[in-house]
């Protein structure tokens, strides 16, 4: 509201104009109903967590504008809150994948860049899912984020080459994507939980048969 550029905007025409003085390098990328959306709807906030769930890449084609082919990286694949720096950890990823797509398909782009996508977008969601988890808060936090972490921590302990260390310190395993760790989490609190329920049921027929017996000694019948 206080940006008096955006408060002067009044038609698609002003925007297209302001995003070529201030942002040249992509207003040849921005669409002409991109620009009038600026005008209808000038305050835009960013969600907390949030990750692109289409393709990252674009050609001219598609967005029917002039220029080239546009790819998505970084920041403007996924908002994440600054945890352990998982932004820009995950931003450098994102230069090499492209680089490891370029050179896999010699260049061509058409081959590279939904390559690039398929790669990529899977592990903007898995970073976003994780770190939705992490921001939670009250009773709902506790059970989704401390209580698997306590899990984590005494299984791990118990069975090192079993369970995996706790959800934060695997994160940091900098040789797997995250799309790979989320599911060997998900398989780990799967045997916690049927561990937990298999000792519980365990106990629980052992003091039924205690109590059988105790009932007998004392001349109960049961």
């Amino acid at each position: 509201p206080e940006n008096e550029a955006m408060a002067a905007l009044r038609t698609a025409d002003d925007a297209e104009t302001l995003i070529r003085e201030e942002f040249p390098q992509l207003a040849k990328h921005v669409p002409r109903k991109a620009a009038a959306a600026l005008v209808s709807n000038p305050e835009q906030k960013i969600g907390g967590f949030t990750y692109v769930k289409g393709a990252l890449h674009s050609t001219p084609q598609e967005r029917g504008t002039k220029g080239g082919n546009l790819v998505l990286l970084g920041d403007s694949v996924k908002a994440v809150k600054p945890y352990f720096g998982y932004g820009l950890n995950t931003a450098l990823e994102d230069v090499a994948a492209l680089e490891d797509a370029l050179n896999a398909h010699g260049g061509d782009l058409s081959k590279a860049l939904p390559d690039y996508t398929k790669q990529r977008a899977k592990e903007a969601a898995a970073v976003v899912e994780a770190q939705r988890v992490f921001d939670r808060s009250g009773a709902w936090g506790f059970l989704t984020f401390v209580l698997p972490l306590l899990m984590d921590t005494f299984f791990h302990k118990v069975a090192p080459r079993v369970w995996k260390t706790n959800c934060i310190a695997f994160f940091g395993d900098s040789d797997r994507p995250f799309s790979k760790l989320r599911q060997r989490k998900r398989l780990d609190r799967l045997t916690q939980l049927s561990t937990i329920a298999a000792m519980g049921a365990a106990v629980f027929k052992v003091g039924t048969w205690l109590l059988w017996r105790a009932l007998r000694g004392l001349g109960v019948s049961v």
